[in-house]
This record gives C-alpha cells, sequence and structure tokens, in this order.
C-alpha cells in the first residue's frame, strides 16, 4: 500500500498534521506527570516527621504499611538475616501482651490497636500455673486462661504470635509460672539436669504443643515460633555442669517435638542445638557484633525491650522516656536486628495472687497501652512513626548484608547504611551516641544536626538524602491528653455510682490462743508448706505470762520473717511491718504490767507473692523463718499454734456472715453509733458494697474502663463479684527529694533504679481496675467486698473511669528540654525535611515547573522543525503548508 505525497497547490490524498499548540500542552503535561513520579520519593514519605509543620497524627498506619498477614498455611523458615514466611523475610515487630494479665472483652482492641501502632506480632508467655493448678487437672477455657480464643483472635487481626512456653517465665508472675504443686515432687531441683523437673518440664511443653495444633503455620497460624526455657543464661552458671546439660537438653527436646516453627531462648549465652540464641535488656545493639560472629547462620532476635518497667509497693512509678525507647529500637535495626519485640506492649493487672513478691497488683509497666489497654501519648505516636520506617524499607534492611559503621566527619556519628545511598529505597541510620553534646554533620551533602542520644533516619536520593525522623524529636501532632481517673456518674442522674452506699461489715477472727488454731507445732514453721498456695495468711499463735517472776515484756524482736507482719496481743494489733532479718515491735503501749496472767501473742504474717525467680526455687521459703523474743524471753520453742487462711476466704461462711453480721462476726461494725472511727481502727474488716448500673446500660461496649479508687483503705485485697482483682496497699512510694524522683534525662543508659520516677509521695497504687468482664450490666446488682487488714473507711471507696484527659502536666520525656534536628538547605536542591519554609519539591511545584519546562521544550523544538522543514538543501526557504508562502 503506498500512499502519494502530498505536493504543495496540487490535489491528491491529504495527511492531517498536528496542532503545534496542541502537541506542546501534551508533551508539557506528560513531562509534568513524570516530574511528580519522578519527586515522589523525594517528597514528604508518609513515615517523615519534619521538624516543623507537622502532619495531623493518624490513628492508625496507611493501608499495606504492615506485611499482609497470608491466607491459609504458610511456611516459617530462618536465614541469617530474617525470619521468612514463604521464603520472604519479613521484619517483625513484635509486643507482649500476656492474656491471663488482660480479660477476653479486652483482647479484640488490644489487638486492633497494635496492630494499628505497627505492631505485626503478639508474644506471650504461656503460664503453668494457670492451667494445670493441680497435677492433671487443665484448664483452657475459663476466663482469661482461654489461650486457643487468644491464638484465634490474633490470627483474625492478622497478628503472628511468638509463643513463650518456658515452663520457667519470670515476668514478675507468682513462682515465675511454676504450679505450686510442682515443689513437692520428690526429689525435685527445678531448672537443672534433674529426672523429676525434666520429666515433668517435658510433659507440660508436649501437652502445650498438642493444645495450639490447630495454631500451627500448616493450620494458618498465628504461631510463628516458640520459646523454650527463659532467660537461662542467668542461672546456667550457678548449676555448674548439671546446668549445662540443662541447657542442651532443652534444645534437643524441642527436636523431638517436630513442629514446623523454629524454637527460640532469651539470654542464652551457651551454644544450644535447634534453638535460636535472642536477647533482653534495655539496649542490645552492642551485642550484635559478637553474636553474628558466633552464630553466623542466625538472624538478631531482641526478644524483651523494656520500655517501662515493673513497680513494687513502697517504690514510686517507673517511667522511660519514650526518646530513649526510640533511640535503643533505631541503633537496633541500624546494627542489624531483624526481629523486636517490646516488653511490655500492654501490661495489664496481676490479677488475684498471680503478682510476685512484693509487685504492685497493676502491671501498667509505663507502656504504649497502658493497664486498661488506652493509648499512652506520645509513647504510642513516637513509635508508630518509627515502625512503619522499618515496614517501608524492609528490602533495603533484609536484602543486604548488615551495615558496617561509618564514621562521619571529625565527629564520632556513625552512618549504618542499607542499599546504595544514592537510591531512593535505601535507608541510613546516623547514630549519635554521645550523652552530652549534639553534633553537626554533613553526610553526602546534607548537613544537619544529630541531637544528643539519638538516631536520625535518612532515606537515599538522586542528589542528596533527605531526613524521615529523628528518635530524639517528638512530633508535636500527638494528641495532648494525658490518662487519668473520673469519677464514673448514673448517666439517668449525674450521680456518683457508689454515692453514699450502704456497707455491711464484719470482722474476721483473730484466733483467741494456741488451742484455737488447727495445727500445732514446737517452733513456728514455714509458711507456703502450711499454706500451699491457697492463702496469703498464717497465724502464728503462742502464750506467756506476765507475773513478778515473768515482767511485762516491752518489746518484741522476730529474726528472717516475710513479707507482712501483722502483731496482736489478746486481740489487740500492735502493728504492722514488712518483714525483713529483724523485725522489732514496742508493747510498752499495752500495759501489760496492770493485766497479769495470760497473755496471748499472735503473728498473722502476710505473703505477697513467691519468688518469681532465683536458684532453687523448690526451696523457697516465707513466713517466720528466725527466732522469736519478748525482751530477753525466747519463745522461739515454746510451742506454737498455726492456723492458714482467713475464715471470710471462704465464699459460703463470708455470706452466711454477710447475711447475719451477729452471728458471723465478733463485732457488727454497720451497727455502732461511731462508725466513722470505728472503720477507722478495726483491723481484719470484711467490708461489702452494693450497687447497680442503669438498667438501659444493656453491655459496656464504648464505656470507658472503670477502677476502684481506694485512697481511703490501707492494705487487703477486694473481690468485685467474687472475682478476685488483686491486692492493694496504699503504701507512699519515695519522697519527691529522692534522686530518681528528680532527675529524668532521656540521654544516657536508662536504669530504673537511678531516674525517672513519677509520682514521688503518692501511693504507690490508688486505682485497681475493674474488667467489664466481671461487672453486670441492666440493673443486675454488683457487689465489692474489700478485706481490709488494718483499717479504712469503705464509704469513701469511688468507682472510677480511666480516660484520656486534657494535659495538665508535661510528660516525662518534656521535662529535660526540646530536641531539634537541624537540616540546612543543600547548596542547588532541598531534599531534607523541617525546614520552616515550604520545600520547592513540596505540593504542586514540581509539576507546575516541569510542565512550563515541557512547554517551553515542545515549542522550541517545534519551531526548529518548522524552520528546517523550510529550508531546502540550497538554502532557500520552501513553503511549508499549502499557500504558504
Amino acid at each position: 500500500m503506498s500512499v502519494e505525497p502530498h505536493t504543495p497547490g496540487g490535489g491528491g490524498t491529504k495527511t492531517r498534521r498536528p496542532r503545534p499548540l496542541l502537541v506542546a500542552l501534551c508533551a508539557g503535561l506528560a513531562l509534568g506527570l513524570a516530574a511528580v513520579l519522578w519527586t515522589v520519593p523525594f517528597a514528604q514519605h508518609p513515615g517523615t516527621v519534619p521538624t516543623a509543620g507537622l502532619p495531623a497524627v493518624a490513628h492508625s498506619l496507611p493501608p499495606g504499611t504492615v506485611p499482609a498477614y497470608p491466607h491459609g498455611p504458610y511456611k516459617v523458615g530462618v536465614t541469617h538475616r530474617a525470619i521468612t514466611i514463604n521464603d520472604k523475610p519479613l521484619v517483625l515487630m513484635a509486643g507482649c501482651i500476656h492474656y491471663p494479665r488482660s480479660t477476653p472483652s479486652m483482647w479484640p482492641e488490644l489487638m486492633r490497636k497494635s496492630k494499628a501502632a505497627g505492631i505485626n506480632t503478639i508474644e506471650t508467655y504461656v503460664f503453668w500455673n494457670q492451667h494445670e493448678p493441680e497435677r492433671g487437672n487443665w484448664d483452657f477455657s475459663t476466663g482469661s486462661r482461654n489461650l486457643p480464643l487468644f491464638l484465634r483472635l490474633a490470627r483474625e487481626h492478622g497478628l503472628y504470635v511468638n509463643l513463650r512456653l518456658g515452663p520457667y517465665v519470670c515476668s514478675e508472675w507468682q513462682y515465675g509460672g511454676f504450679p505450686d504443686w510442682l515443689r513437692l515432687v520428690p526429689g525435685i531441683q527445678f531448672r537443672t539436669w534433674n529426672e523429676p523437673f525434666q520429666r515433668e518440664m517435658e510433659r507440660f511443653i508436649r501437652k502445650m504443643v498438642d493444645v495450639v495444633a490447630d495454631y500451627m503455620p500448616e493450620h494458618g497460624g498465628p504461631i510463628i515460633m516458640m520459646q523454650v526455657e527463659n532467660e537461662y543464661g542467668n542461672y546456667q552458671w550457678m548449676y555448674g555442669e548439671d546446668g549445662n546439660r540443662f541447657a542442651r537438653w532443652c534444645g534437643e527436646l524441642t527436636q523431638r517435638l517436630n513442629t514446623t516453627v523454629p524454637w527460640i531462648m532469651c539470654r542464652q549465652w551457651s551454644d544450644v542445638p535447634n534453638v535460636i540464641p535472642t536477647h533482653n535488656d534495655f539496649y542490645c545493639h552492642h551485642y550484635l557484633g559478637d553474636f553474628f560472629r558466633k552464630f553466623p547462620n542466625f538472624p538478631g532476635m531482641w526478644t524483651e525491650n523494656w520500655p517501662g518497667w515493673f513497680q513494687r509497693w513502697g517504690e514510686a512509678r517507673p517511667t522511660r522516656p519514650v526518646r530513649d525507647i526510640a533511640y535503643a529500637v533505631a541503633r537496633w535495626f541500624a546494627s542489624g536486628g531483624s526481629y523486636h519485640a517490646y516488653y511490655m506492649w500492654h501490661g495489664g493487672t496481676n490479677f488475684g495472687r498471680t503478682s510476685g513478691p512484693l509487685v504492685t497488683t497493676s502491671y501498667d509497666y509505663d507502656v504504649m497501652l497502658d493497664e486498661y489497654g488506652l493509648e499512652r501519648y506520645p509513647k504510642y505516636h513516637h513509635l508508630q512513626r518509627l515502625h512503619q520506617l522499618m515496614f517501608d524499607y524492609s528490602d533495603a534492611l533484609l536484602t543486604n548484608e548488615v551495615a558496617q559503621p561509618i564514621v562521619v566527619g571529625d565527629h564520632q556519628v556513625e552512618a549504618y547504611e542499607y542499599g546504595a545511598p544514592t537510591s531512593p529505597k535505601s535507608i541510613i541510620f546516623l547514630v549519635n551516641a554521645d550523652e552530652k553534646q549534639a553534633r553537626k554533620v554533613t553526610y553526602r551533602g546534607l548537613t544537619l544536626t544529630v541531637p544528643r542520644w539519638s538516631v536520625a533516619i535518612l532515606a537515599g536520593g538522586h542528589l542528596h538524602p533527605r531526613l524521615l525522623y529523628t528518635t530524639a524529636q517528638i512530633d508535636k501532632s500527638y494528641p495532648k491528653s494525658q490518662l487519668g481517673f473520673e469519677v464514673a456518674h448514673r448517666p439517668s442522674t449525674g450521680r456518683p455510682y457508689l454515692d453514699a452506699p450502704v456497707v455491711t461489715t464484719v470482722r474476721d477472727r483473730v484466733p483467741a490462743n494456741r488451742e484455737a488454731c488447727s495445727q500445732q507445732f514446737d517452733r513456728p514453721q514455714e509458711q507456703l508448706s502450711l499454706t500451699d498456695d491457697r492463702t496469703d495468711y498464717l497465724w502464728y499463735v503462742t502464750d506467756f505470762e506476765v507475773d513478778h517472776t515473768h515482767p511485762a515484756p516491752r518489746t518484741l524482736v522476730i529474726t528472717k520473717v516475710y513479707e507482712i507482719v501483722l502483731v496482736y496481743v489478746d486481740g489487740n494489733l500492735v502493728g504492722l511491718q514488712r518483714g525483713s532479718e529483724r523485725n522489732q515491735f514496742d508493747l510498752g503501749k499495752l500495759k501489760l504490767g496492770d493485766r497479769p496472767g495470760t497473755h496471748n501473742l499472735q503473728i498473722l504474717v502476710v505473703t505477697m507473692g513467691w519468688t518469681n525467680g532465683e536458684k532453687r526455687m523448690e526451696e523457697y521459703h516465707r513466713g517466720i523463718l528466725g527466732t522469736v523474743h519478748l525482751d530477753d524471753r525466747d519463745m522461739t520453742n515454746a510451742g506454737w499454734g498455726h492456723l492458714a487462711g482467713l475464715d471470710g476466704e471462704d465464699a459460703e461462711t463470708l455470706a452466711a456472715a454477710f447475711a447475719n453480721p451477729e452471728t458471723g462476726a465478733q463485732w457488727d461494725i454497720h451497727t455502732d453509733p461511731n462508725t466513722a472511727a470505728q472503720y477507722l481502727n478495726t483491723s481484719l474488716a470484711w467490708h461489702r458494697l452494693k450497687f447497680t448500673f442503669d438498667a438501659d446500660l444493656h453491655d459496656f461496649r464504648g464505656v470507658s474502663p472503670f477502677a476502684l479508687d481506694l485512697a481511703s483503705m490501707t492494705k487487703g485485697f477486694v473481690l468485685v463479684n467474687g472475682h478476685h482483682i488483686g491486692r492493694y496497699w496504699l503504701v507512699a512510694g519515695e519522697s519527691p527529694d529522692a534522686d530518681r524522683c528528680r532527675h529524668c534525662d532521656y540521654a544516657g543508659w536508662f536504669n530504673p533504679d537511678q531516674k525517672c520516677r513519677t509520682d514521688c509521695g503518692e501511693p504507690s497504687q490508688r486505682y485497681y481496675h475493674v474488667p467489664h468482664d466481671w461487672l453486670r450490666p441492666a440493673g443486675a446488682p454488683n457487689e465489692i467486698v474489700l478485706f481490709e487488714e488494718v483499717g479504712g473507711d469503705p464509704r469513701e471507696v469511688v468507682l472510677v473511669n480511666r480516660v484520656h484527659q486534657r494535659r495538665v502536666r508535661k510528660d516525662p520525656d518534656e521535662l529535660e528540654g526540646e530536641e531539634e534536628t537541624e537540616v540546612e538547605q543543600p547548596p542547588d536542591h532541598d531534599h531534607g525535611q523541617g525546614q520552616d519554609r515550604p520545600s520547592w519539591r513540596a505540593g504542586p511545584w514540581p509539576a507546575i515547573l516541569w510542565s512550563l519546562f515541557g512547554i517551553g521544550l515542545v515549542a522550541i523544538t517545534y519551531v526548529g522543525w518548522r524552520h528546517a522543514r523550510r529550508t531546502d538543501g540550497r538554502g532557500e526557504t520552501q513553503p511549508l503548508l499549502a499557500g504558504e508562502q
């Protein structure tokens, strides 16, 4: 097929000539679109945090940020750089949530908020003493023991699970997770080469593997790894060669189980077969160099980053600044780590008697989701942004070898580069480990000041890198709220739920004498052998004479008694002390010399949680372990009665006492005319309060979490509708003048024993969580029972809500001054973030400028082409279009 050429002024086939202006416009717009696409990698990334003009906070990460959870069965693997899912290496950002420390109604929201913050893995221990309180009697379905439900919810929320079986868990948990009956197995020694212990441990591990079989990778998960033992490196050396043999046996056990997931051992210093050693500490980047040399085939895994700390009774609340947490996390990934877990992410509550020794009922841990499941700002938001960057640049982090530090400039700032620095897909960490001084450096043409004790995270670029995030600089757009409590009011009347409550009170009995006790011994016995983890309370009762040969004693001295001691003489409270190597009580005020004859000494010893970690845990003892003296009279071998528990701890006995106080108690406080004084001076009292919610409150969806304000009480425990919500003690923390209360600089190695204590001088814990699961809505009666050991006024107990409040005081992260990351304008183009004025690369300017450039370029080209067509080979101009002269 031929086409006749068009001849000037002649006929023939006409061809449509392009319209020059339209061509120019189209070409220019095309160039503009290309410019937009080209500048996207340089424009503000969804995860960038400029130093000024910050964007509004998003409640969750953009879709697609967190790696997608696989549909159906998947395969878990291990490379020297990462855990893989279906052969794809993943950044795993884990958060510890312990299922017994929250309730089933809380689990879905905890998981939703975790996922929104960039957590893609839930880490939890399995608590043996929750699931097998008596040997052979297993429970995986009651309330918070429903581990299968917890795993199923994690899968539904697209979250992986690291299941830490132990069976030792530490965790500031009663007996480190071991059931009480385990110590009674003949010949047993915990956590060493010991056949009785290894037999019971293997039985438990095999049971757990069977229970969770439906949640393994071949069934769609969510389990991706399991842990055997826990921080054994802290104790292994204490057991010598038996410890080494036991550690190797743990690794061999995992192989015999034939599971489809890798196994780990945390804080495991020796080489154990078939397991990946992992790290626990406030900072772990400094372990990785030696780790990769010793274990070249394993990835760097940090199973416990402690972003806060637990609290003991008598301590002020610990906190860890988020700038320090972010610094630790960024340094970990800069140094080649790929698995990171916060211990805790949500701490929760030590309900019942589950806390470790002298650990508060609250296990809030000052972490990102508080005890009640609410977001704690700025921690939640600041770390959310960091997580987003680690996911967005995971390809660069995991497909490259571990970066070696490059010293930048004359200062001790180190650069860690993953990927080619000129590529927008690369990520660079600039580390300033100086805790005193910021450092100004120039890195590949970009000049910036890296704050002290911080990591500046950059993305590579064609011309210059650009700043994405600085660990020491908190985005000012986070919600300016603080967590607090407000009195819970009835919507119908606006009055408090516990407004002038009706209180019924009965008093538990003090054993009158030795004969009133159920067991008799020559001398005081070790407590746990008599209480068997059924109660915190054990009475020790003896008698003594006061006559002309035995003068009235003025002091009582007890040695080696633990944990709490209440001393009575003839049923009258002398005092309460925390147990120690030597406790002394003043008896002079009793004026026993005025009453010669036989007197009874009644000592109530109260445990406050069993050890959660030490050598030879099976030999752990509480109670009176030493001697008892009245002045110089040795009463140690005087003959002692022992009585375990309180009468009111039996639910039927207590119900009968409340139904008929005159027969069920020594004294009915409610009918006494001097109630205020009697409340405050009556020990061993059981108080019952009742209330109802409005009839139209059919469930608690959308209702803020509840707590009890127990500021009017002293020490004891609380039951709500029969559920033990935990011990309470209104003992104050250290004075505001204490060093660790006055200083909280985020920079420098964090130690909770040395700095960053808050609420100093206040009670260690004033508010006690009452889960929605344990309350009755829609007009049904709710019953609160308090057992008060010393004395308090139950009429002043208040039901409150946990809420976000308007901030009225600075966050600890704001107390030591602000940190700024200064970025200087590069000489040719500004690829940095954080300038007060807008960059020409921001907004619509790149597209507009490139479009204008494109239009001009096409116009010039068109004119040149037109001129060429009008000039013949002899340099003479020819007409271009028909009729043109």
